[in-house]
């Protein structure tokens, strides 16, 4: 088991920062299709209990996508 342990001014290794990644297109799955498939249109909503999640529609059969938590 993993204990979170928080140093300050220590400099972690490049695998243990935090990154953040913005893509231009959200992967998301769709049901319908049954592949995955990429949404440049995508838009980031809050769902009822407060997470976040993107929304699209898929490109080839234009059924609704979503996608629970961050954008990627």
């Amino acid at each position: 088991m993993f204990r979170k342990v928080y140093v300050e001014g220590l400099a972690l290794p490049e695998p243990w920062r935090r990154r953040e990644v913005t893509l231009s297109m959200a992967t998301m799955y769709c049901v319908k299709c049954r592949a995955k498939r990429d949404d440049p249109n995508a838009q980031a909503v809050t769902m009822k209990n407060g997470k976040p999640a993107m929304k699209g529609k898929c490109p080839v059969c234009g059924t609704g996508m979503y996608r629970i938590g961050k954008a990627k």
